[in-house]
């Protein structure tokens, strides 16, 4: 059933967008968690293997959260910093042509 823009319906929207911040903020915080290990597995050393598999999945994390911040024109002119960052993991780990 689609929601009206009705009282009722609107705090039953308002639960469900209230919902998907949650899942959202949840998914970013266990992607956090998982590089802050891939960059402690780094710290100790790791296969080129692993290295490989690692850059190219954290590659693809930026740039999808890149796409998510532009999306959201939430971008910070502190965030030059990054610009060469990007480059060279596109460089290094070039994604995967589309298609």
């Amino acid at each position: 059933m689609a929601l009206s823009n009705d009282s009722g319906d609107s705090a039953a929207k308002a639960r469900q967008v209230a919902q998907q911040c949650r899942v959202v903020r949840l998914l970013c915080a266990s992607v956090s968690e998982a590089h802050k290990g891939y960059a402690e597995m780094l710290g100790m050393g790791c296969s080129p293997a692993s290295l490989e598999s690692m850059g190219r999945r954290s590659a693809r994390a930026m740039e999808a959260l890149a796409e998510l911040i532009k999306s959201m024109q939430a971008e910070d002119e502190d965030d030059e910093w990054m610009v060469p960052v990007f480059a060279e993991a596109r460089r290094l780990f070039p994604p995967a042509p589309e298609g």
